[in-house]
């Protein structure tokens, strides 16, 4: 029933967007972080492995770039209870974080000389100024959300070719 009453549920059926890739490689991330937390003993490759998992969930859908902190943390707390040494725990961390740096390090070095930025992305400095600001805008002078991001993008001037990250870093 409420299938047949929500008439954007047969509009999108055949559309496919990131959230089911990032579902499945957030469920991904757990799976292969339970497995080595589990460990008695957790091995460097499953540290890899949560590495990558966590860079290919990040270059999907961003939510995930601080997670690696937490992470970090939860190894260090983990070798800690279990002895584990500060060699082998210092390899855990580094199998973690390289391929995160590789993966997600590359792309901002990437962006930085590509659109100099040094942002992950820019799209959270494009909502918040044409979406949120302009909404805001809008309420104040009562005018329509088209209108209200026409004046803010009025405002904010024609986005130079050569610096696409700074437009973006102006919106922010």
């Amino acid at each position: 029933l409420l299938t047949i009453a929500e008439p954007l549920q047969w509009y999108s059926t055949g559309t496919i967007l990131s959230e089911s890739l990032a579902t499945l490689l957030l469920m991904l991330v757990a799976a292969i972080g339970f497995s080595l937390f589990a460990q008695q003993r957790p091995r460097w490759q499953s540290a890899a492995l949560l590495g990558l998992a966590i860079a290919v969930a990040t270059m999907v859908r961003p939510v995930t770039y601080y997670l690696p902190v937490m992470v970090v943390v939860l190894l260090l707390v983990t070798a800690f209870r279990r002895h584990l040494g500060l060699r082998a725990t210092m390899g855990l961390i580094a199998a973690l974080l390289v391929p995160l740096l590789v993966i997600v390090g590359g792309w901002q070095l990437r962006n930085h000389e590509q659109v100099d930025s040094w942002r992950f992305s820019g799209v959270e400095g494009k909502n918040l100024y044409l979406f949120r600001a302009a909404g805001v805008v809008a309420d104040e002078r009562g005018v329509s959300l088209a209108a209200a991001q026409r004046v803010l993008l009025t405002r904010l001037g024609a986005a130079q070719h050569d610096a696409q990250g700074a437009y973006y870093e102006q919106m922010y």
